[in-house]
């Protein structure tokens, strides 16, 4: 009788201390689950599950964890294996054990890494992206509405295999509707404008700039070495008739189909100028050469006319 009141008194005394305490866990020393020496923090879960802890909620409400001080909120991985992050069941990010991030891919090779899901290989089909590898950019409008602002993403145009890709750059136009402004194709050739650059650099518009410096070699300064021979002059207006424009010149057709290559042109301009100096050059000779000549015939023609006026005054 003395032991069953006994054990009522104690009973009865850990439910009021409890009643007293919400808090059931020890306030001091470790608290372990799945392990009864508890050695790793304060609180050491042990086990051989995947689901080492799970979370819950009712409908509607996030599950979230909450850190009320004013040091760094950690999370540790003490191991040379990887910190992952996962939803439905797929992994989404990783951070492995050199602090290189990597999302869509358990592959990080760089500081951050964005992998996707291999595309068709090769692509016979339409330009597809590849999914997961893109950034977008983003402005929040009222807390309800997102527009984008721009979008760097890599795709896989027809023909390509799915070891490359084309980097493309887009801006927002107005509405959230973002279009492509420039591309950077595997070949390394950039497009502004153009989808399509077949160039190192292709624009399909107007540049502006105050300088540009061509690099055209050889400049054709040969033109006034003694070896070089001008084309008779009416050897080239019977190519003009023929041809309708300057021998060693692109024409009309070849410029509208090709454009001009801007070193390329200024090196046969400039060609043309100096061939044009000699030709001037030349007929400014003829002209002084003609002239001299007519004045010579001049002189005589006016001695002869002085001999035929004194001999016509001697006759009478």
């Amino acid at each position: 009788m003395k032991r069953l009141i006994l054990s009522l008194a104690l009973l009865l005394t850990y439910v009021v201390a409890n009643a007293q305490n919400s808090n059931p866990w020890p306030t001091t020393g470790s608290v372990g689950i799945g392990t009864s020496t508890p050695t790793l923090g304060l609180l050491h879960i042990s086990g051989l599950s995947y689901d080492l802890l799970s979370l819950s909620a009712g409908a509607g409400y996030p599950i979230q964890m909450n850190a009320y001080t004013n040091a760094d909120f950690r999370i540790v991985q003490r191991s040379n294996s990887p910190i992952t992050f996962w939803t439905n069941t797929i992994e989404r990010l990783r951070i492995n054990s050199n602090g290189m991030v990597s999302i869509g891919t358990p592959i990080p090779s760089s500081a951050l890494t964005l992998g996707g899901t291999t595309n068709t290989n090769p692509n016979t089909g339409a330009e597809q992206d590849y999914a997961g590898e893109s950034f977008t950019f983003q402005n929040l409008v009222g807390g309800s509405s997102a527009y984008a602002l721009g979008n760097i993403k890599m795709t896989q145009p027809n023909g390509y295999y799915a070891d490359r890709g084309d980097m493309v750059f887009s801006l927002g136009n107005g509405g959230g509707a973002i279009s492509e402004r420039m591309r950077i194709k595997a070949s390394g050739y950039v497009g502004i404008g153009t989808n399509n650059p077949t160039m190192p650099l292709s624009v399909n518009g107007t540049i502006r700039s105050k300088e540009v410096v061509v690099e055209a070699s050889p400049w054709p300064d040969y033109v006034f070495k003694k070896a070089y021979l001008l084309t008779p002059l009416s050897e080239v207006k019977t190519y003009i008739a023929k041809n309708r424009h300057l021998p060693g010149l692109p024409s009309a057709s070849e410029v509208e189909k090709d454009g001009l290559k801007l070193g390329e042109i200024n090196k046969l301009l400039t060609k043309k100028i100096e061939e044009l100096t000699l030709y001037l050059i030349d007929a400014e000779k003829k002209l002084n050469d003609q002239t001299k000549k007519n004045e010579s015939q001049e002189q005589r023609l006016k001695a002869m006319e002085a001999k035929v006026e004194l001999l016509f005054k001697k006759v009478n």
